[in-house]
């Protein structure tokens, strides 16, 4: 008799814990389950997605360092975008740097953005960064304080043009952007993504970017995949700023006259 009513005692307890788990709760246990695994899976997303963000932000730091080494020793010049010094000789922001900074000969390492997987045409390795295309010539040179252009000096001239160039710098060399040509250092670009087949190490294809439209080609990356639809931009104090391309361009106030407003079209010298 005892023992009967102990194994009866054992049957309703066993009964108690079993009898109240029904469909409704094995739909809710294995949906959650699912939603931990989707806000895992899109966490792990995230955290990929800053990490690229801010190893891209240290290239750019890694970079700026370079680009004031060789002002300090080129007597405030910055580098050109590019430059054609003679017929045989020729060569790009990123070469004329490769020296400077910390890096050395390593610079070419901060030369391309994780998040920049876009192929190269050729055998030659990938830069996404370029300076802001600065559109005057040796006609319309030097450039005016409202000039709305950019500090890469791009110079491509060809026979005599050279020897005029040369003339109109008391230093018998070619015309160069100084740092005291740059009235707002915190809202101007030397630098920013142009994320393209093209834009190769030590070339003068990419070298330089005139619009937001050049970061990246969408046809491969789309622009959300990519920093969350912005971009990075060394300024001219050597800070680093994410931003939108309305925000570059300073379209959140279109007259600039909004004190509020930080940046002012960073592409550009002219700031008032």
């Amino acid at each position: 008799m005892l023992e009967n009513i102990k194994k009866n005692s054992l049957r309703c307890n066993w009964q108690k814990y079993t009898v109240g788990f029904t469909i409704n709760d094995l739909v809710v246990t294995v949906g959650t389950t699912v939603l931990l695994i989707l806000v895992g899976i899109s966490l792990v997303g995230y955290l990929g997605h800053r990490s690229r963000v801010v190893a891209c932000f240290e290239n750019l730091r890694q970079l700026s360092v370079a680009m004031s080494l060789y002002e300090k020793s080129n007597g405030g010049r910055l580098p050109y975008a590019f430059i054609e010094y003679n017929s045989t000789k020729s060569v790009s922001w990123d070469r004329l740097i490769y020296s400077y900074g910390s890096s050395g000969s390593r610079q070419n390492h901060f030369l391309r953005c994780p998040s920049d997987t876009i192929p190269a045409k050729g055998g030659d390795p990938r830069r996404t960064y370029s300076m802001s295309q600065h559109n005057m010539n040796h006609l319309n040179w030097p450039p005016a304080p409202e000039n709305a252009t950019g500090v890469g000096l791009w110079w491509a001239p060809r026979g005599q043009d050279h020897a005029r160039l040369a003339s109109l710098n008391l230093t018998n060399t070619l015309p160069s952007i100084t740092t005291d040509m740059i009235a707002a250092p915190m809202e101007t670009m030397l630098l920013t993504e142009q994320a393209q087949s093209y834009n190769v190490e030590f070339s003068y294809l990419g070298s330089a970017i005139d619009n937001p439209n050049l970061h990246l080609n969408t046809k491969i990356i789309k622009s959300s995949k990519y920093h969350g639809g912005k971009f990075n931009y060394l300024l001219a104090d050597g800070h680093v700023a994410w931003l939108s391309p309305l925000e570059s361009l300073g379209l959140n106030d279109p007259g600039f006259d909004d004190p509020s407003v930080k940046y002012e079209n960073i592409w550009t010298l002219r700031h008032d």
